[in-house]
C-alpha cells in the first residue's frame, strides 16, 4: 500500500477545521462591527479594547498558543496537529478550532483597534496645564496620541507636584509625631505600633467605610482632624493606591490637585490631601516608621535629599568604576608578546562576563533610561523609587551597576573592532542560527510552556534590541544560546513522546519528517544554481537533482509501504460545517441542576412587577433559559431602559448565565417583544439609561 506523508493523510481534515475556525471568527467579528456602528472613535475604542481583554484571558488559558500564533500559517497548523495525533494519540478538532478562532478573532479585533487609534486627536503639555482632559489618555494606559517630549513633560509635572504634596505633608506629620513623641514614656513602642496600622490593618480586602474609618482613626496622623470631611466613595475608590506597585499619574492634573497646591502656597499647616494624595502621604509616613524602627533617631531632622544631585553623584561614581576596569583591560591586551588567539579569547569572556551580568538584572528599566538622552526620565524613575518605595540606597546600586555594564560592554566591543578590523565579534552564523532552529522546533510537537518560552525569546530579542543601548552582539549571543536550550529541551520531549509512541506512528512520522528535511535540501541546492557560474556545470547538474528528488519519494515509499493509514485513522471524519442554527438562539442557565426553581421563581418576580406579561407560559420562559432554540418570544411589558437594565445585570454573573461574548444584545432581540410593539435594536439596548425601578429588577435576579 502506498502512503502519503503524515500532514497529507490529515490535509483534507484539517482544511475543514480551519475552514470552520474562520467563519465563525469572522461572523463574530461582524457583530461587534455591527454594535459600534453608531459609536464615536472613543466609544469603539472603548468597546473593543473590552472584547479584546476578554479574549486575552481565553487566550492566556487556552492550551494550543500555537495554533493561536499561527492561525494564518496552514502549514504550520497541519504540521502541529497531524504529529500531535499520530504521536501522541491527540485528535481534538473542538480545541484545534477554538485555538484558531481566538487568533483570527483576536487578529481582526487588534487591526480595527489600529485604525482607531490613527484617529485619536492630539494632545499636548499646554491642553494639559490648561486644563483641558483628554478622555483617552485618562481612560486608557497606552491608548493616546501625545508627542514624547509633551508626555515626558506632563509626567514630570505630575511626579513632582505629586512628591510636592507629599513630602511637605509627610515633613509637617513627623514633626506632630516628634513633638508628641516627646511626651510619652515608649515613644519606639508607639512608632512600631503605627507602623502595624499602616502596614498589616490596612488590607487590600477593605470595601467599607466602616473598616477603612475603624483603622484611620488608630492613627495618630487623623487626630483632631474629620475624616468625614473626606467623600467616601472616592477614599474607597483610590484606596488602591496603597496595594499598587505603580504611582498613578493618570489621577494627578491641574484640575484633580489644584485646591492642594493653593493650600501648599498657602503652607497650611494642617492635612492637606485629598481623598487620593492621603495614600501616598501614609505611604511616606510608613517610610519614616520604617526608618525608625531600623535605627533613625526620632527627633532627629527629617528631611527629603536633593534627588538630582545625588544621580548626578551617582554616574560620576560608577563611571570612576568603568575607567579603571577598562585601564586594566587595556592594560593586559596591550602586553608585548601576546598572540591574537590569545588576545581574542581574554575580549570574549570579558564580554561574556557583562552579558551574564545584564542578564542577571531582573529590572532592566535603567537600561532603557541610561540609553535616553533626556536624562529627566531618569531622574524621575529615580525619584519615583527613592521617595515612594524608600529605596534610595538600592536605586543607586542599580544604577550604578546598569552604567558599568552598558559602558564597559561598549569599551571591550570597541577593543575588538578595532584589533580585528570588523564590525562584529559573532559571526554571521551565529546571528542567524535562531532563524533554523525555529524552522526545526516548528516540526517537532510544541507544547505551551515551551511555545511560551520561544515567544518570550523572541519579544525580549526584540524589546532589547529597540530599547537598550547595547552593541547588538549582546542580544545576538544572546538570543542564539536562549534558542539552543529551547532546542535542546525540545529534542528531549520529543525523545520521550517516540518513545512511548506506537511503532507504526513512529515509523511514518520519523520518515515523513525525514523527506521533508531531505527535500529542504535539495531545494537549497537547487537555489544555489544561480551562482555557478560554469555553463557546463549548470547543465550537467539538473539530471542529478530531478534523480535525487526520485530517490526521496521512493525511499519514503519504501520505508512505509507496510504501514495501513486506514488501521491508524479509524474514527476520523470530515467536521460538519452547516452553522448551528441554536447558537446564541437563547440564554444558558447553568445552575439548572443546583436550583431548578430559579427560573420560575424569576418568572413569577417579572410578572408581580408587570415587567413581562402576565399569561406568559413556564415552558416559554424556561426556553429562553436553554440555550437552545426558543417556541416563543417573551412579551415585555416595561420600557427599553429597564429591558436594558435586566439583561445587563443578567449576563455579570458568569457562573449562572453562559458568556456570549458579545452577542447578549443579540439573543436579547431573538428572545423578547416589547408590549407597544416597538422594534428592539442593539443601539436603543445599548444606550439605554438607568431605570427607575431598577432596585424592582436587582430583586427579581437574585431569584439565580
Amino acid at each position: 500500500m502506498l502512503n502519503k506523508s503524515i500532514e497529507g493523510t490529515f490535509k483534507e481534515y484539517v482544511e475543514a477545521l480551519y475552514i470552520e475556525a474562520i467563519q465563525t471568527a469572522e461572523k463574530d467579528y461582524e457583530l461587534i462591527v455591527e454594535e459600534s456602528k453608531n459609536l464615536v472613535n472613543y466609544e469603539k475604542l472603548v468597546l473593543y479594547d473590552k472584547e479584546n481583554e476578554r479574549v486575552k484571558k481565553l487566550i492566556e488559558n487556552d492550551l494550543h498558543p500555537y495554533y493561536i500564533m499561527y492561525c494564518n500559517s496552514k502549514d504550520i497548523l497541519l504540521e502541529q496537529f497531524s504529529s500531535r495525533y499520530y504521536l501522541l494519540k491527540n485528535n481534538q478538532p473542538n480545541e484545534f478550532v477554538q485555538s484558531v478562532y481566538l487568533g483570527k478573532y483576536s487578529s481582526l479585533l487588534n487591526d480595527k483597534i489600529d485604525k482607531f487609534l490613527k484617529k485619536i486627536p492630539k494632545f499636548s503639555y499646554s491642553q494639559f496645564i490648561k486644563g483641558e482632559e483628554c478622555v483617552y489618555f485618562k481612560t486608557f494606559d497606552n491608548y493616546y496620541n501625545i508627542e514624547r517630549d509633551d508626555y515626558t513633560k506632563i509626567l514630570d509635572w505630575q511626579l513632582t507636584n505629586l512628591i510636592r504634596i507629599t513630602s511637605y505633608e509627610v515633613l509637617l506629620i513627623v514633626k506632630k509625631y516628634q513633638e508628641y513623641c516627646k511626651t510619652i514614656k515608649n515613644p519606639l513602642e508607639f512608632i512600631n505600633q503605627q507602623y502595624n496600622i499602616i502596614e498589616e490593618e490596612l488590607v487590600e480586602s477593605i470595601k467599607t467605610k466602616e473598616q477603612l474609618y475603624s483603622v484611620l482613626y488608630k492613627l495618630f496622623v487623623f487626630n483632631g482632624f474629620d475624616i468625614d470631611s473626606y467623600n467616601i466613595d472616592l477614599l474607597l475608590k483610590n484606596y488602591d493606591v496603597l496595594h499598587s506597585d505603580r504611582i498613578e499619574f493618570k489621577r494627578v492634573s491641574p484640575n484633580s490637585i489644584s485646591l492642594i497646591l493653593h493650600s501648599l502656597s498657602n503652607k497650611s499647616q494642617s492635612l492637606i490631601s485629598d481623598e487620593f494624595t492621603i495614600y501616598y502621604t501614609l505611604i511616606g509616613l510608613s517610610n519614616w516608621f520604617k526608618d525608625i524602627i531600623n535605627g533613625a533617631e526620632i527627633q532627629e531632622l527629617y528631611k527629603y535629599p536633593n534627588y538630582e544631585i545625588i544621580l548626578k553623584e551617582t554616574l560620576e561614581e560608577a563611571q570612576k568604576e568603568v575607567d579603571l576596569e577598562v585601564d586594566k583591560l587595556y592594560e593586559y591586551i596591550t602586553k608585548p608578546n601576546l598572540d591574537k588567539n590569545t588576545i581574542r579569547e581574554y575580549l570574549v569572556n570579558k564580554f561574556q562576563i557583562q552579558i551574564c551580568n545584564f542578564n542577571n538584572v531582573k529590572s532592566k528599566d535603567y537600561f532603557y533610561l541610561l540609553a535616553e538622552d533626556d536624562k529627566s526620565a531618569l531622574l524621575s524613575k529615580f525619584k519615583i523609587n527613592s521617595v515612594f518605595n524608600n529605596e534610595l540606597k538600592k536605586q543607586r546600586n542599580k544604577i550604578k551597576e546598569v552604567y558599568k555594564i552598558e559602558n564597559v560592554c561598549w569599551e571591550i566591543y570597541g577593543a575588538y573592532t578595532v584589533y580585528f578590523d570588523t564590525k562584529n565579534m559573532c559571526s554571521n552564523e551565529v546571528k542567524a542560527s535562531h532563524i533554523a532552529i525555529m524552522s526545526l522546533i516548528n516540526k517537532m510537537i510544541l507544547e505551551k510552556d515551551t511555545f511560551n518560552d520561544i515567544q518570550n525569546t523572541i519579544y525580549d530579542f526584540q524589546k532589547n534590541i529597540s530599547s537598550y543601548s547595547l552593541p547588538l552582539d549582546v542580544h545576538f549571543f544572546n538570543h542564539r544560546n536562549k534558542f539552543v536550550k529551547i532546542y535542546e529541551k525540545c529534542i528531549s520531549r520529543l525523545e520521550k513522546v517516540l518513545n512511548d509512541a506506537e511503532p507504526t506512528n513512529k515509523v511514518l512520522y520519523i520518515q515523513s519528517k525525514l523527506k521533508e528535511l531531505k527535500q529542504k535540501e535539495l531545494k537549497f541546492k537547487i537555489q544555489s544554481l544561480k551562482y555557478i557560474q560554469n555553463s557546463t556545470e549548470r547543465e550537467d547538474i539538473y539530471p542529478n537533482l530531478f534523480k535525487e528528488f526520485l530517490s526521496i519519494e521512493a525511499e519514503f515509499i519504501a520505508s512505509t509501504s507496510g504501514i495501513s493509514t486506514l488501521q491508524l485513522l479509524p474514527n476520523i471524519q470530515k467536521p460538519n460545517l452547516i452553522e448551528n442554527t441554536n447558537r446564541y438562539q437563547s440564554f444558558k442557565y447553568l445552575s439548572f441542576a443546583k436550583n431548578p426553581d430559579a427560573i420560575t421563581n424569576l418568572r413569577d418576580s417579572l410578572i408581580k412587577n408587570n415587567f413581562i406579561d402576565k399569561n406568559t407560559k413556564l415552558t416559554d420562559f424556561k426556553k429562553i433559559f436553554a440555550g437552545g432554540e426558543i417556541n416563543n418570544k417573551i412579551i415585555w411589558k416595561g420600557n427599553i431602559s429597564e429591558l436594558s437594565f435586566f439583561i445587563k445585570n443578567l449576563i455579570m454573573d458568569k457562573n449562572s448565565i453562559q458568556d456570549l461574548k458579545l452577542k447578549h444584545w443579540k439573543v436579547t432581540i431573538n428572545c423578547f417583544l416589547m408590549d407597544d410593539e416597538r422594534e428592539i435594536t442593539i443601539a436603543n439596548l445599548r444606550g439605554a439609561k438607568l431605570p427607575a425601578r431598577l432596585n424592582l429588577i436587582e430583586n427579581a435576579l437574585k431569584n439565580l
